[in-house]
């Protein structure tokens, strides 16, 4: 007969085997990783290429769809209604980054919530950004993740502020779909990379700006309101794309595999 000693220790030992492993921030060699480890993903919902309505596309600040021919009584074609001046340009966004001779942001998620790299343009992320540019804009993406804009999520293993992204740590953000948020430090709020590994995180999306030949650039805001230049980097290891303030402790603390990136906006 088991003793009630016995049997607690036998519950607690069961309880221990169940328990999920904690996430930590090191692999092998003791390189950090820019996921999470030892966590189980969730899967996160993705957008159906699905035909918009005028009313969904113009509610996001698209041009509406283009008009389709009418035929009158004896076969002739009606002239369409003209219709309003169109108020974004949509497109892809094409990835330069060594070892690819050409890549797009892909419209597929990996299995942290973060948009990965894809070879194949029938693949890669639709994008609108708007006409008429101000000095930092939201980028609305029209398939990949459920969460509307495409903006970045602080990093799992970011120290000390981790919203903070300047040259005095390797602190990064994830490229990950997120909420729309008015232009300042970053908040919590949901997005991709949370809903895949329930993981909190600080998201910003209006990082944008346009430089030459439609160069895509981001920056970040930090909690004092100062706008910080940014280094954007492709992990193969983790095919993930990420920001940090400092490329140099970046590339330190992450490995080799991080590979420096540009982003730039191809009309589709």
């Amino acid at each position: 007969m088991f003793s009630f000693a016995r049997i607690f220790v036998v519950a607690a030992l069961a309880v221990s085997v169940l328990a999920a492993p904690e996430a930590t921030r090191t692999t092998r060699d003791d390189v950090l990783s820019l996921n999470p480890v030892g966590i189980v993903t969730r899967p996160v919902a993705q957008k159906r290429d699905v035909h918009l309505t005028n009313a969904q596309l113009l509610s996001r600040g698209l041009p509406p769809n283009r008009p389709r021919t009418r035929y009158g009584r004896r076969g002739q074609a009606l002239q369409p209604r003209q219709s309003s001046t169109t108020v974004a340009r949509t497109g892809h966004i094409q990835v330069e980054v060594s070892d690819y001779p050409i890549a797009f942001v892909s419209k597929q998620l990996n299995t942290f919530g973060e948009y990965q790299i894809t070879t194949d343009v029938s693949d890669a992320l639709s994008v609108s950004i708007p006409d008429s540019l101000s000095a930092t804009f939201d980028i609305v993406a029209l398939n990949g993740g459920m969460f509307d804009y495409l903006g970045f999520a602080t990093g799992f293993a970011n120290i000390n502020d981790v919203r903070q992204l300047d040259e005095t740590s390797f602190n990064y953000a994830y490229l990950a779909g997120v909420t729309d948020e008015s232009r300042g430090p970053a908040v919590d709020a949901p997005n991709t990379y949370t809903d895949a590994s329930g993981l909190s995180a600080y998201v910003e999306s209006n990082v944008w700006s346009l430089g030459a030949g439609d160069e895509l650039i981001p920056t970040w805001v930090n909690g004092d309101g100062t706008a910080v230049a940014v280094s954007l980097f492709y992990s193969r290891s983790d095919n993930l794309f990420a920001i940090t303030g400092s490329a140099d402790q970046f590339v330190q603390a992450f490995g080799s595999a991080s590979h420096p990136a540009t982003f730039k906006f191809v009309a589709a």
